[in-house]
């Protein structure tokens, strides 16, 4: 029985992420940008698909390069020189990955959007270099 609870709960969760994704990807204001390395020799790619309206988005990741254990690539809107944290992403042993992001409401202030490598609990400012990103205008 209480496998069968977990499984339950579960799949209820599954289940809202995709109604998220499909909310955010079925939006009138939706904004996509691709993601490049920064160091252009690199495989690494993804896209980022906004929406202001809601303050949700999603963003997916491609062949990022191995991270410590304990660790995730954290996203961040930049404004200028000041970040602003829209979530964290755990791709898989390829390098492959998606997750949910909050999006700024005033996302028309913001330059770029790019991801570091942070501790798994996220970090209040950036402390690693940025591996992907690109510009939001």
């Amino acid at each position: 029985m209480t496998t069968l609870r977990a499984d339950v709960t579960t799949a209820h969760e599954r289940a809202a992420r995709y109604d998220h994704v499909a909310e955010v990807l079925g939006s009138d204001r939706l904004a996509i940008r691709q993601l490049q390395p920064v160091a252009q020799n690199m495989p690494y790619r993804g896209l980022v698909y906004l929406d202001p309206l809601s303050g949700t988005g999603m963003l997916t990741c491609h062949d990022m390069p191995p991270i410590e254990q304990g660790h995730a690539f954290q996203v961040w809107f930049m404004r200028g020189n000041t970040p602003v944290s829209a979530g964290l992403l755990w791709p898989d042993h390829a390098g492959n990955g998606y997750a949910l992001i909050q999006v700024p409401s005033d996302l028309q202030n913001f330059d770029s959007i790019g991801l570091s490598e942070e501790p798994g609990t996220g970090s209040a400012w950036p402390t690693s270099q940025r591996v992907i990103g690109g510009p939001l205008r």
